[in-house]
């Protein structure tokens, strides 16, 4: 990755953790509002909209023209996917039978 290396002036230290920790501070954050719009809209539109949010933060940490950038969209992604997660989790745990909930449940 010496392409990555060069383009981005070699991060380290406190640099190269604030890149990896972005998209996961953002969602310890976010999580009681994922699980309000989970109530609120539903878990298909949460689960479209986080899918939607996923898409929009792996453009702009792939168009990235600076580090910036780069940690924008990281910040966009993680908690996307929470969004995605969570309301997937819910909504197959809703959709299935009640007899086999608990099994559906121990596989997700």
């Amino acid at each position: 990755m010496e392409s990555w290396n060069s383009y981005f002036d070699t991060p380290s230290g406190n640099r190269l953790g604030i890149i990896s920790a972005a998209s996961y501070l953002p969602s310890l954050v976010l999580l009681p509002v994922i699980s309000l719009m989970c109530d609120y809209l539903g878990r298909r539109p949460t689960a479209l909209v986080g899918c939607a949010a996923v898409v929009v933060g792996a453009l702009v940490g792939a168009f990235a023209k600076n580090e910036g950038m780069l940690i924008a969209g990281r910040a966009i992604v993680g908690p996307a996917g929470s969004f995605v997660a969570l309301a997937t989790n819910l909504l197959c745990n809703e959709i299935l039978h009640p007899r086999f909930r608990s099994v559906g449940s121990a596989f997700l």
